[in-house]
């Protein structure tokens, strides 16, 4: 299985791994910290952990977020829209210029978190 960049370069590859969340966990694992530009267009992400790497215009539309941790991470004009961030935690996390049209936000934890430029038009929650 590939982590790819939109476009379509490679970033990781495991072919241990069935599903994408469990090839961020092994990417992270192996050191990659380098995110920026990949493609988790509708990747099931729940109570993922990704503490500080970088997601700088990453996609992550439709994606599943819940119980997800953002700690110390970057998603600098990341693509978050129509996600789903219930129970998530954005502690410190930076999503400055990021787009949250249409995502769905229920007790998530925002403390120290940067949404400055970030889109929330027709959030819920």
């Amino acid at each position: 299985m590939k982590l790819k960049r939109i476009d379509g370069s490679t970033i990781y590859e495991n072919n241990d791994c069935n599903n994408y969340a469990d090839l961020l966990k092994e990417a992270l694992k192996s050191g990659v910290r380098d995110f920026r530009g990949a493609n988790f267009r509708g990747v099931e992400f729940e109570g993922a952990n990704f503490k500080g790497a970088g997601f700088k215009g990453a996609d992550f539309t439709l994606a599943d977020f819940t119980e997800a941790s953002f700690k110390d991470t970057s998603f600098k004009d990341a693509d978050f829209k129509d996600a789903d961030f219930k129970g998530a935690d954005f502690m410190g996390a930076d999503f400055e210029g990021a787009d949250f049209r249409g995502a769905e936000f229920e007790g998530v934890s925002v403390e120290g978190a940067n949404f400055r430029g970030a889109s929330f038009r027709h959030i819920n929650g």
